[in-house]
């Protein structure tokens, strides 16, 4: 409160409590302090809402203004809790001008919450995985700020795009032409086939690496196959890697093959339960898989 100096504009009533509206002025310029007004209750000296801002005076770096707009409401007689929230974020780049506002509105307030060891984890913003599949009239219900005409027509227009990009005959076409290999391209470039129905993804290393020469081994066969799939509900991500290596010489080692596997839980990681054959002519296998993350090996 010292770096500030304060400055009483006025007073006002409002649901039977005294209002002080106050001026807030940092007392250096270019330290990182806001500008602008705070109003208290009266007696109960409780902010009620404040109206600040920040500018480049204030040593910000990425944008040029900054205002915060915030409103508080009682929950009971001893508890006042934030209400609502508006960020508005302004910023001028390579002589263009951009402007946006952040609302938030608070609501089920727990004042006398239980936190045990499981309460703090990594997560930081969660999202129910019912919050896209809501009505309209839900919405209208429940949305404290209306949307406005552009926004309005901004949803719906990403709403008709979804639907047609979910279109088995559009997702078809779209991996029918993605998926054309070039064989001038092959030769130098990984390539990479993706199939948006099995949400599937198969990629391959460019056709000049396959075949090598060396005077230890000779000629040298080494392709790398990497199957990539989402998983709606079991999993978010899972990866295989495979990996071949076939040389020519009558070598220990002239045939060997490794399996990657990868996979990532919504919740926590999870190894799939995968059973790989061991094919004639490989002994020795060594399996070593973890959780999250595993490798299974199979070598001659």
């Amino acid at each position: 409160m010292n770096y500030y100096r304060y400055k009483l504009e006025g007073t006002y009533f409002e649901d039977g409590r005294e209002i002080s509206h106050i001026k807030v002025m940092p007392k250096r310029q270019y330290e990182p302090l806001f500008s602008g007004y705070i109003d208290i209750v009266a007696d109960d000296w409780r902010i009620h809402s404040v109206q600040l801002l920040l500018t480049k005076t204030s040593q910000m770096e990425l944008v040029d203004t900054l205002r915060v707009e915030q409103l508080y409401r009682p929950l009971n007689k001893d508890v006042w809790f934030i209400s609502s929230q508006v960020v508005y974020p302004a910023i001028k780049i390579f002589g263009f001008d951009a402007y946006g506002s952040f609302a938030n509105i608070y609501s089920d307030f727990n004042v006398d919450p239980v936190f045990d060891k499981k309460t703090f984890d990594n997560t930081i913003l969660k999202y129910t995985d019912s919050s896209n599949k809501k009505t309209a009239e839900y919405w209208e219900r429940t949305r404290p700020v209306p949307l406005m005409a552009d926004e309005i027509r901004d949803y719906k227009r990403k709403d008709s795009l979804e639907i047609a990009r979910k279109d088995p005959r559009y997702m078809d076409s779209i991996d029918k032409k993605r998926n054309k290999i070039n064989p001038f391209m092959a030769l130098l470039f990984e390539q990479r086939l993706t199939f948006q129905r099995s949400r599937t993804t198969f990629s391959f290393r460019p056709l000049t690496e396959l075949i090598a020469f060396n005077p230890a081994e000779g000629w040298v066969i080494n392709p790398d196959v990497t199957w990539t799939k989402d998983w709606i509900q079991l999993l978010s991500a899972g990866k295989v890697l495979l990996y071949l290596r076939y040389s020519a010489m009558d070598l220990p080692t002239n045939i060997l093959m490794r399996i990657w596997v990868w996979c990532i839980s919504l919740e926590k990681n999870i190894l799939l339960p995968l059973v790989f054959p061991v094919a004639k002519g490989f002994s020795n296998s060594i399996i070593i898989a973890r959780s999250g993350s595993g490798e299974i090996l199979f070598h001659h």
